[in-house]
């Protein structure tokens, strides 16, 4: 189930966290995704996510509480 929604600063990019197929992004002018994919966090589940100010990357959280970095466009 969908858990979480973001959008990128620019506007141009929306964010879906789910509970059983991981993130997706999407183009927002026409919604169509550009990234789906399970972000491996080594710690459980993602419980959240934001983009960062120049919207080149997001900070993932996982449910333990640990934090980390990727690129939006390639999920690493």
């Amino acid at each position: 189930s969908l858990h979480k929604i973001g959008l990128s600063p620019d506007g141009t990019t929306l964010f879906t966290l789910n509970t059983i197929s991981g993130m997706q992004l999407w183009q927002v002018d026409g919604m169509r995704p550009l990234l789906k994919q399970h972000v491996d966090t080594k710690h459980g589940m993602i419980s959240s996510a934001v983009f960062m100010a120049d919207g080149r990357r997001m900070v993932i959280a996982s449910e333990d509480g640990t934090a980390f970095m990727i690129d939006p466009g390639t999920g690493r």
